[in-house]
C-alpha cells in the first residue's frame, strides 16, 4: 500500500515505523511547522485501510514539542507509545489509536516491546520498563541513552 497524509499535515514528516504482530504499521512524526498548532504525531496504518492519525488532548499534543522521537508496540502488541525528548513526555495508545495515559519523564525517546509492556531509555541514563506501572530497570548517571533502543530478549517470554 502506498498512502499519503492529509494536504493539511504536509509539515508533518515520518520518522520512525513500528510494526504489530497483526501486521499493523504505526508511525511517528516529527512536526515542521509552529510547535503550538498540536498535530497528530501518531498514525496507524492497516493494509488495505486508511491511515488512522491518533489523537491526543490538545495540551498534551502540544506539550510534544511537535516531536516524536520513537515508536514501539509493547509485547503484547495491545498498546502503542511514542516518545518526546523535547516535550519530556511517553503518549501510550492503545492499538486502536485510543489516547490510554501520558507519563512524564525527562528526555525521555528510546521505547521498545519488553515481556512486561514496554522498555524506555531517556538521556539521563535510566531505562524504565512499563507493565502494569511503571519501574525503573537500572540508572546509569554520566551515560546518556540516545533514541533507538532495540529490546533484545523475546517479548513474549
Amino acid at each position: 500500500d502506498q498512502v499519503t497524509l492529509p494536504e493539511e499535515l504536509h509539515q508533518n514528516s515520518i520518522r520512525h515505523l513500528a510494526l504489530g504482530p497483526d501486521g499493523t504499521v504505526a508511525f511517528a512524526m516529527q512536526w515542521q511547522g509552529e510547535v503550538t498548532d498540536g498535530v497528530p504525531l501518531l498514525g496507524l496504518h492497516r493494509r488495505g485501510a486508511p491511515v488512522q492519525l491518533a489523537d491526543l488532548p490538545l495540551s498534551e499534543a502540544i506539550a510534544m514539542k511537535g516531536y516524536a522521537g520513537s515508536v514501539a508496540f509493547d509485547g503484547a502488541g495491545d498498546r502503542v507509545a511514542i516518545t518526546s525528548p523535547r516535550g519530556g513526555r511517553v503518549q501510550i495508545f492503545g492499538n486502536d489509536g485510543s489516547h490510554l495515559e501520558t507519563i512524564r519523564r525527562s528526555d525521555v525517546c528510546g521505547a521498545a516491546p519488553s515481556a512486561a509492556g514496554f522498555l524506555f531509555s531517556d538521556g539521563m541514563g535510566g531505562l524504565l520498563e512499563l507493565g502494569a506501572q511503571l519501574r525503573p530497570l537500572q540508572s546509569r548517571p554520566g551515560r546518556a541513552w540516545d533514541n533507538h533502543v532495540v529490546s533484545l530478549r523475546n517479548a513474549t517470554t
